[in-house]
Parts: structure tokens; C-alpha cells; sequence
């Protein structure tokens, strides 16, 4: 779906940095039209740039469940859905759990918020990459500053493990012990990446069962 523009979303195994931040996290819960959060009495120019978006993405996929609505697409059993999240089994629920996708990750075009208690994943990236909190203020032509008094202070060097951004086993052939830990880390993410995959394509039990959630 060309999610990221030419170059494409790239989500690689990185240390926490506002880079890391804004360039892939915010990337991914990036709305079509972020909200222009301000700091408080101070003018800030939007951060996100603005190219084509996972909601996009989401939208697309909307658009032909209602196109394909009359052809029986909704054959599956819902018993074998994640249970706590919309279970889908028409068009109507199909499109009412794409909003909520579409909601948590970007917010709404009026709001950051994706509920009464909880902002959307996107400005809680950047929230991080400001390094302030997002605060309610009624003087802000969005109705929400950033408060440069509620600081969100995280030393990318002293307060992050300094790992190597995409590590391969090769770059440990002098640290046998090193190569050992970055195989062991290897097997764990596969062992949860494989449960995610099974639990969500038919077998739900296995979200709860694995231990490495």
C-alpha cells in the first residue's frame, strides 16, 4: 500500500531515541492530518511531515469490505478472534473495528485524544520526542499546549542501553558471549512474534499462553 511514501516504512531493531521515536514509532500511528500542537507561547512548526499513512492503509481496506459487502466475505468462526477487542463478523462491526485501529493510533482530526483518559499512541511518541506532556489549554487554538513545565526527561545516552541498531550475529565473531546472547534474543522475539501470529490467525488461546508477551 506504499505505507511510508517512495522509500517505504522501515521498523528496524533499534535503541530508544527521539529519533528512533519520531522516525518509526510516530511513523506508524502517523495520522493523515496530525493535529499542530503547539508549545505553550511559543510557535512550533509541525513535526510530521505529511505522506501516505497506515489510516490510509486502514481506509483502503474499509472501503472494500463495503465494496465486497454483499459477497458472504464473513464465513469465519468468531470463536477463534482474540477475545477483548471488536469481534468482527459483518460490515458494520468490520468498519467499527477500524475505527477503533484508526482512533488509538492517530486520535481524531479534532483531537489527540482517543478516549476521555488516554491520548492516542501517536501523540504519546510525541510526547517523548518533545519531551513535555500534552496538557488540555483552553488559550490554544487546538484546545491542547505542550507544557514545557511537565518535563518528560530521557537521556538517550545515560538512561538507554547503547545497543548496536540492527545488530547482526556477525558483528560478534570477536565476542563469542555477545553472539551467544544476540542468538538467544533472536530465538525469544521469534517465539513471540510466531505466538502474536498464530494467536491472531485462528488459535487465540496461544496470546495467553506464551510467555513472552
Amino acid at each position: 500500500m506504499g505505507i511510508g511514501g517512495a522509500d517505504g516504512l522501515v521498523v528496524g531493531i533499534k535503541r530508544y531515541s527521539k529519533a528512533t521515536v519520531q522516525n518509526t514509532f510516530m511513523e506508524i500511528e502517523e495520522p493523515e492530518n496530525p493535529i499542530h500542537i503547539p508549545v505553550k507561547t511559543t510557535e512550533l512548526e509541525a513535526i510530521a511531515p505529511s505522506f501516505e499513512t497506515i489510516g490510509q492503509f486502514y481506509t483502503a481496506i474499509g472501503n472494500e469490505i463495503i465494496r465486497q459487502r454483499d459477497n458472504g466475505i464473513f464465513i469465519g468462526d468468531p470463536s477463534r478472534q482474540v477475545p477483548g477487542a471488536t469481534i468482527v463478523q459483518d460490515t458494520d462491526s468490520a468498519l467499527a473495528a477500524i475505527a477503533t485501529i484508526v482512533t488509538q493510533g492517530e486520535g481524531t482530526l479534532t483531537s489527540p485524544a482517543d478516549s476521555s483518559t488516554e491520548y492516542a499512541h501517536y501523540y504519546r511518541f510525541e510526547e517523548l520526542f518533545m519531551g513535555m506532556r500534552i496538557v488540555v489549554d483552553s488559550s490554544s487554538p487546538t484546545g491542547y499546549s505542550f507544557d514545557p513545565n511537565q518535563k518528560i526527561v530521557v537521556d538517550d545516552t545515560a538512561d538507554v542501553t547503547q545497543m548496536a541498531d540492527n545488530p547482526r550475529t556477525v558483528n560478534f565473531s570477536s565476542n563469542w558471549r555477545a553472539g551467544q546472547l544476540a542468538d538467544e534474543c533472536d530465538a525469544i522475539y521469534t517465539k513471540l512474534l510466531n505466538a502474536l501470529h498464530i494467536g491472531f490467525n485462528g488459535q487465540p488461546d496461544w496470546i495467553d499462553a506464551t510467555p513472552y508477551r
